[in-house]
This record gives structure tokens, C-alpha cells and sequence, in this order.
């Protein structure tokens, strides 16, 4: 009572207390509104301390603006991005609440929404920015919280210079951030179900499997090539199912031949080759078509396809012989364990055993033994890869499988089995394994 009467009034105490709240004017109503006032008043001019806080630039305010975000949970480039966007519309006389780039803006504000942890919300930021990055203008964007968002304004005010160049970047940055989560993140292909932009594509199936294999794999920079067509597709630009159909299967065999033959090493640097901005001359006039979204929104697939074939020949990979050699010392299970379990599919489409040589396969009619589909890349029964001649083997199978070379670890060596009947083969002799298979 000190601080709201300065002595006691116990005329007013006993009305706080008889708590007659029946309607707004009732004195018991009235007094304790005015001890919630007196309370809050004293509060704010007593206990509070109003600073002002003047960074010499821009930059340095939004670091301290997140260091003592009062929320206690650091905000991420794109939070303190987004009123820029809604000031934006304002400034065009436009509504921000209720338009399209507000629902483009949801898209991105859907791949964080089931995310709890403050670190795993910040590091999923840092890498889709990074990876946005790369596609729109070539650039590798670093990590850091300021760098991302000085990026994302800089981008936005002075490279988007008209609304509609800014409109047209945030629906991609919605699209992009939708594959990300419907498809990168969250696509399973649970009960044989296709991705469900592509549903309608005859082969909607088969690419789909692809797309697992790739994220299996964790092939992260198909994204940047994969998000954009897929963009493509949601804003209803002409062929532009057909164009992601190809994109995959243009990046699947661009992976396979490559991994199957060498390590990562060198791999991600093809994508950002292909992405990078053209160094400009004195007129500042671009040497030669840029493949980066901010130059050329619509990506050109057979450029795509030509440049993944020159990347591979430069290294030998396109000649199959060269290829063969490198890949008996590349495709193996603790190398490429991804690109073996394809080889494997692949090996095992459409064939049949032959009789002429036990433990081989041959080619047999079409529609024999369908392997490469969603339901089969997904199945339980084949989802591991099991070693005929065991990893710890060396008493029961030939020595020569467990030199340097590691033998054992190669496609021929390799099968699927269900995770329960690999367990339980273990490192039993051929006998045991063979009727287990």
C-alpha cells in the first residue's frame, strides 16, 4: 500500500476485497482498476529503465536487436526480413493482409512452423538461405545471421527495383521454401503415392523414386535445381511438368555416374560453376547468358544436361571403359552406399535368373520383375543392403575378398533384404545365407 496510497486506507482495502464486481461502476470495480493502474504506473516509473541504444550502422542494430530480442528466442534472418516486405506493399499502395504475396509468404513461414527448438529452427534458416542463395544469383551466402539478412534486404530493395520484380521474387521464395518442406523434407512416398505436382506425368512414379533416391543420398544441391522447376510448375508456366521430369532424371544420372565412379569431392563445385553470375565488362554488359534465377527465371534444361556432360567427360566419365575401371574401385557399399542400393534396382529390373550361370541374372521380358517404383524402393523387405560374403568373414569365406581392395564392400557382393533377414544372416557361411535369401 506504500506504493499506491503511500499510508494505509483500510476503507479502501476492504472494497478491493469485497470483490463486487457486477458492473464497471460499482466501487469495489472501480477502486481496483485503480489499483492495477497505480500498480502498473509505479511500476513502469520506478522499476523500469528506458535506454537508447545507437549503433553506428544498420547492421549492428539488428545484431543487438537479436541479441536482446525480449523473447529470449534469437530471431532469424527472415523474421526481421519480412517487415521490409509488408512496408513494401504499403509503400505501393498495396494491402499487405489478404494478397498473393502474403500467401507466398505463409509458404515460408510453413517450413518453421512445426519447429520447436530455437538451434534447429536457426540452422534450418542458415541452410535454406545458403541454398536460395546459390540458385538466385550464384552467390555461396555465409552463415552468419547479419550476412543472411543484409542479403535478403539488399536483394530485395536494390536488385528488385520495381514491385513486380519484388511480387515476382516472393512468390519464388514461397515456392522455393514449399519444396523445400512438402517435398525435401517431408515426401516419403508413403503408399506408393507420387509427388502431387507431378501426379498426372506418366512416369510420375518412377522419378518420384528418383527424388527419394536423391535425398537419400543427400544430395542437397539438387535442390537448387529441383526448387526452381518446381516453382515452374506452381505458377502454371507452360511444360513446366515435362521440364521437372527431366531436371530429375538429369540430375539422378549426373550423381550416379559421378559418385559411382569418384568421391564428393569437386561435386557441389559443378552446381555453383553453373549457377555463378558471368564476370560483366567495363559497360557492365554481361559476357554470356547467366544461368542464375535474378538473370533468367526459366532455367534451361538441355543447357543443363549439355554442361552436366561436359563436366563428366572433362573427368573421363561419359567413356564407359574409363568409367568401368574407375567405378570397380568407387561402387562400393562404404563409398556409395545410396548409388549401390540403385545399382541394385536396376540390375534386378526386368530380369531373371539364368540357369546357364547360378547366381547371375539376364535380361528377361519387360514388365518380369518391376523393381524400380515407389513401392519398391520403399518396401521393408528391401530396405537394407546385405553383404553375401560378410563384413567379418575372413575364416569363412575366400581371403582374397578381404585384401586392401576390400571386395567384399563391391555391388557383386551386395544384396536387399529385409532389415530382420539381414540381421539374422549375419555372418553365417553360404549355406545358411543362401537359403535365407
Amino acid at each position: 500500500q506504500d506504493y499506491i496510497w503511500q499510508y494505509e486506507r483500510q476503507e479502501l482495502e476492504h472494497l478491493v476485497r469485497e470483490r463486487d464486481y457486477s458492473g464497471k461502476k460499482t466501487l469495489s470495480y472501480l477502486v481496483s482498476s485503480l489499483v492495477q493502474l497505480f500498480a502498473v504506473s509505479h511500476y513502469l516509473l520506478e522499476r523500469c529503465c528506458f535506454t537508447i541504444i545507437q549503433p553506428m550502422n544498420e547492421d549492428w542494430a539488428f545484431d543487438m536487436f537479436q541479441s536482446l530480442n525480449a523473447t529470449g528466442t534469437p530471431l532469424t534472418a527472415i523474421e526481421t526480413f519480412k517487415p521490409s516486405v509488408v512496408n513494401a506493399a504499403s509503400n505501393n499502395n498495396q494491402e499487405f493482409k489478404g494478397s498473393a504475396i502474403e500467401e507466398s509468404f505463409k509458404k515460408v513461414d510453413a517450413l518453421f512452423e512445426e519447429i520447436t527448438s530455437a538451434a534447429r529452427k536457426s540452422n534450418l534458416t542458415k541452410e535454406f538461405l545458403t541454398s536460395l542463395a546459390l540458385t538466385i544469383e550464384g552467390k555461396k551466402l555465409s552463415s552468419h545471421f547479419s550476412q543472411q539478412r543484409k542479403w535478403l534486404t539488399e536483394l530485395y530493395t536494390k536488385e528488385c527495383s520495381s514491385y513486380e520484380e519484388k511480387e515476382a521474387f516472393i512468390h519464388f521464395f514461397g515456392d522455393y521454401a514449399e519444396f523445400y518442406k512438402k517435398v525435401w523434407l517431408d515426401y516419403k512416398g508413403k503408399n506408393g503415392m507420387p509427388i502431387d505436382v507431378i501426379a498426372s506425368h506418366p512416369d510420375a512414379d518412377f522419378i518420384s523414386t528418383l527424388v527419394l533416391y536423391l535425398k537419400d543420398s543427400n544430395h542437397k544441391m539438387s535442390i537448387v535445381i529441383l526448387g526452381r522447376l518446381y516453382s515452374d510448375i506452381i505458377r502454371g508456366k507452360a511444360n513446366s511438368i515435362n521440364l521437372f521430369v527431366e531436371g530429375v532424371r538429369a540430375i539422378a544420372r549426373f550423381y550416379s555416374i559421378w559418385r559411382a565412379s569418384q568421391s564428393n569431392s569437386g561435386l557441389d563445385s559443378q552446381y555453383r560453376n553453373f549457377l555463378k553470375r558471368p564476370i560483366r565488362d567495363d559497360k557492365t554488359v554481361i559476357v554470356e547468358a547467366s544461368n542464375a534465377w535474378l538473370d533468367n527465371p526459366v532455367l534451361n534444361i538441355v543447357k543443363l544436361k549439355t554442361y552436366f556432360d561436359n563436366a563428366l567427360t572433362k573427368r573421363d566419365l561419359l567413356d564407359k571403359i574409363s568409367w568401368k575401371r574407375k567405378a570397380l574401385q568407387s561402387l562400393k557399399h562404404n563409398k556409395s552406399k545410396y548409388v549401390s542400393r540403385l545399382a541394385l534396382f536396376f540390375s534386378a529390373h526386368d530380369t531373371i535368373a539364368d540357369m546357364d550361370n547360378l547366381g547371375l541374372m539376364k535380361v528377361g521380358k519387360p514388365g518380369t520383375s518391376k523393381y524400380l517404383n515407389l513401392s519398391q524402393w520403399t518396401s521393408k523387405d528391401l530396405g537394407s543392403i546385405e553383404h553375401i560374403a560378410p563384413e567379418k568373414g575372413i575364416r569363412e569365406w575366400d581371403d582374397s575378398l578381404y585384401t586392401d581392395e576390400e571386395w567384399y564392400h563391391s555391388i557383386g557382393n551386395l544384396t536387399l533384404l529385409p532389415l530382420k533377414i539381414n540381421s539374422s544372416a549375419g555372418n553365417k557361411g553360404w549355406k545358411e545365407k543362401n537359403k535365407k535369401v
